[in-house]
């Protein structure tokens, strides 16, 4: 009788492969596109996007398990798919060194891609990109590799980089305060105010107007519009305050192209003529010799800041007998006899105001011979 044998053959299964990309901790995923400055939030020129392929593995009938199998990687290559490539992945696609550099925006010039490309590395296979991607192309880096384990096997793994878009909203500034007051004793004569869109990229173009009995009308279609100019070229608007009313309210028209888009966006303002505080005195005395017939005097007008030497600006008017109007202006020549027995001389100086246009009964406004307006006060 013969013994009966049997070939014991121990069955390994094959190993079950599992990847993922890692991105960084802080990295952020999706970038944003200014779609007004053109800039990228995060610039990966200068803060690179650095992808690195986890590819492990574990064997079932063995319990093996190797989460990073890095080490056991060979023939890595990277890949770029965006909406202009084709073919998939061929070496018309294919990552390497040759890639045209990337500038910073300080200037500075650094390779588009580095690859790890050391074999037995712990981070074998892990890319730097510096390169920012449009939000309306997202690009695909796909990384394959042989991971030698149990029967080798090509393996792959994928990151889609992707970009918002994000549209700014433009604000309109001005070099010059759209509130202000003109002080005629200390304050130059002209004022003028230039808008300008933030952010500057976005094209626009500025108009202004003025607000005269309950209507806004473009600046220069009103007789009101005297004291105001408007360079159409640069949109600057220039008040001749010396000859203004009391009062101006204006305001600023811009229209932005925005993507395409025209976008109107207005701010307000206004310009107030006004004295400062002011204390009046008389420069002469109160004597006079016995005979005299008429005397000379002349006012004394003082701010905070000292002494006013032009009172151009001021209603100057003096008064005798029962306040009766003798005379007026500084210095003034006053009649003794038009003071009465009292012998009491009186003073009123007041702000003059603005400049107004002459206007008759009907609405109808005087002009020159040479057209112009004629401004009273």
């Amino acid at each position: 009788q013969y013994m009966i044998t049997q070939k014991i053959n121990r069955i390994k299964s094959e190993p079950k492969v599992f990847a993922s990309m890692e991105t960084g901790v802080d990295d952020i995923s999706i970038q944003s596109y200014n779609t007004a400055t053109g800039q990228y939030f995060p610039d990966r020129t200068v803060s690179p996007k650095i992808l690195t392929p986890i590819i492990g593995y574990v064997i079932k009938t063995t319990g093996e398990r190797l989460d990073n199998a890095a080490k056991l990687l060979t023939d890595g290559h990277w890949y770029r798919l965006d909406s202009s490539t084709s073919g998939g992945l061929t070496s018309g696609t294919e990552i390497d060194a040759s890639a045209p550099q990337v500038t910073a925006p300080d200037g500075t010039k650094y390779d588009r891609y580095e690859i790890d490309t050391t074999l037995g590395s712990a981070t074998y296979g892990q890319i730097i990109i510096r390169e920012n991607v449009h939000p309306d192309n997202p690009v695909t880096y796909i990384f394959t590799a042989t991971l030698n384990v149990g029967t080798p096997r090509r393996v792959k793994v994928s990151f889609q980089a992707r970009t918002n878009a994000v549209v700014v909203i433009p604000e309109l500034m001005f070099d010059n305060s759209m509130q202000s007051h003109y002080n005629p004793w200390e304050d130059p004569q002209f004022f003028s105010v230039t808008p300008k869109v933030v952010p500057d990229t976005y094209p626009a173009t500025y108009k202004w107007q003025a607000f005269h009995d309950s209507t806004w009308a473009d600046v220069g279609q009103s007789h009101y519009d005297w004291a105001m100019k408007v360079d159409a070229a640069t949109g600057k608007l220039t008040i001749d305050r010396k000859v203004m009313q009391d009062h101006l309210i204006f305001k600023c028209v811009a229209t932005v192209n925005v993507n395409g888009k025209n976008v109107v966006i207005e701010r307000a303002g206004s310009h107030t003529r006004q004295l400062p505080g002011f204390e009046t005195y008389i420069r002469e005395n109160g004597e006079i010799l016995a005979d005299a017939k008429s005397i000379q005097r002349s006012v004394n007008i003082k701010t905070a800041k000292g002494d006013i030497t032009d009172l151009s600006e001021l209603d100057i008017s003096w008064y005798g007998n029962n306040n009766a109007k003798i005379a007026s202006g500084s210095p003034a020549t006053i009649n003794i006899a038009s003071l009465g027995a009292a012998m009491e001389l009186g003073l009123d100086v007041v702000d003059r105001g603005g400049w107004c246009s002459a206007e008759l009964d009907n609405g109808d406004w005087l002009i020159d011979n040479d057209g112009k307006i004629l401004l009273i006060r």
